[in-house]
């Protein structure tokens, strides 16, 4: 995991990620030394982050994005969003950087990690109904358990939307070309099973394969890539972001995350990315695990009350049925309107707290956007360091403007070498600059 942002105003976009990484499994092993801030072009002011998943197609995003740069050398576009087309484009077609071999790996290795979790999810499962039932679940009762729970997936999977990139006659194609893929991942992990379950984890493999869950569990397969900067006729920067899940039948598998633009009407944004609820709580005052707990129990509280009132009425003896059924169906109807109010309340009060931060932002030079973006990813590495969970958040933060002038200007950035011994990298990207300025 980690923690990134981005924050926007007319003069620029400041970028800032911390260094932490992780690999392995069940106890992971973190480094703090992992670049996320890269220059997407030498040459134009536009610079990307990455998140989640620090591979692609199981290159990594470093050698992905500097090899695209060397093939954008100092091609512009009019805007931002064109410059995320491209990168997609590059993506899609690069056949020899991304095989049709690659493609089937992929797939069997994200099938089977989801698959290994659902197993997770199934033991989890008959150990709760164990516990309740206090002896050990027979045969009959355990294949109940496994198939409400692949159940219960297949419906998840089956109301996440349909990618709007994915028309219905690929979605079939998809299926047909990779029909023999599925079948031995599914055979493999669930061999056992019968035939009518393993035409349930069948149908939740095809799912799978053409959509992306925005579940945080299901997150963690996806990387996340944010495209940031000035487009050639813009004035004001402009930011994409995408959740990106490898490539399926020569196809990037995408969704949009964020797609906005600083504006004369939208002045300033502060967009976080990964984890950020210690972000979103300095912006609103409130963190959103605090918020969820307390509309909670504000919820049960007024169940509670409602059903003391109907209680204490069916003790009255001059009240006629009617009557009862009048005064439940009032505070039923009451109940949703008191928690609508709540729910008001509470976002009008995270608003008061978030308008004047953002009034500051839209103000603020480019030294003090780099110098706040900074200071938010610093507050979740804090909170890591001090706290009993895994320093996810961490390492020295990278800094980056971008501004329409200036381009992308590194704040802070840690470096794998010595300047000073390496004189021949420098001198390599002085004359490539000078090279490309005498094509333009």
């Amino acid at each position: 995991m980690t923690t990134e942002i981005a924050v926007l105003n007319k003069e620029a976009v400041a970028l800032a990620a911390d260094s932490a990484v992780s690999s392995g499994g069940n106890q992971p092993k973190i480094y703090n030394s992992a670049d996320k801030i890269f220059a997407l072009s030498n040459y134009q002011p536009i610079g990307v982050m990455i998140y989640g998943t620090a591979m692609f197609m199981g290159i990594p995003w470093e050698t992905v994005i500097k090899s695209y740069r060397a093939d954008l050398n100092n091609t512009a576009f009019a805007c931002l969003g064109d410059y995320a087309d491209n990168f997609i484009s590059y993506l899609d077609k690069h056949a020899l950087m991304f095989t049709a071999k690659d493609e089937f790996l992929c797939i069997k290795q994200m099938l089977a990690s989801r698959y290994r979790n659902l197993q997770k999810k199934v033991e989890m499962n008959i150990y709760q109904k164990a516990a309740l039932k206090k002896a050990v679940l027979n045969a009959e009762e355990t294949k109940e358990v496994l198939k409400d729970t692949l159940e219960a997936e297949l419906i998840k999977w089956e109301q996440i939307p349909q990618l709007d990139i994915f028309q219905s006659d690929f979605v079939a194609e998809c299926e047909r070309v990779y029909d023999a893929t599925i079948r031995e991942v599914v055979i493999s992990l669930f061999g056992g099973l019968d035939e009518a379950l393993r035409e349930i984890l069948l149908k939740i493999s095809k799912h799978m394969l053409v959509k992306i869950s925005l579940d945080p569990s299901d997150l963690a397969y996806s990387s996340g890539l944010v495209i940031a900067g000035f487009g050639q006729d813009q004035f004001f920067p402009s930011l994409k972001s995408f959740y990106i899940e490898g490539k399926i039948n020569k196809r990037v598998k995408r969704i949009v995350q964020h797609d906005l633009s600083i504006s004369q009407e939208e002045n300033a944004s502060i967009v976080p990315f990964a984890q950020q609820e210690m972000i979103v709580t300095f912006m609103e005052g409130l963190s959103p695990s605090l918020k969820a707990t307390i509309s909670r129990a504000v919820s049960k509280l007024c169940k509670r009350l409602c059903d003391e009132v109907a209680k204490s009425m069916e003790n009255l003896n001059n009240v006629t049925e009617g009557e009862r059924a009048h005064v439940g169906a009032v505070l039923s109807d009451n109940k949703e309107k008191f928690m609508r109010t709540f729910e008001k309340v509470l976002e009008d009060s995270v608003k008061k707290g978030y308008g004047p931060i953002m009034e500051a932002v839209q103000v603020l030079p480019k030294d003090e956007l780099a110098s706040l973006a900074e200071a938010l990813v610093y507050l979740t590495s804090v909170k890591r360091r001090v706290t009993m969970t895994p320093e996810t958040v961490g390492g020295p933060i990278d800094v980056a403007v971008i501004s329409k002038g200036d381009g992308m200007i590194w704040i802070k950035r840690k470096m794998y070498f010595r300047p000073e011994l390496n004189p021949r990298f420098f001198e390599i990207r002085y004359r490539e600059s000078l090279d490309a300025r005498k094509t333009e």
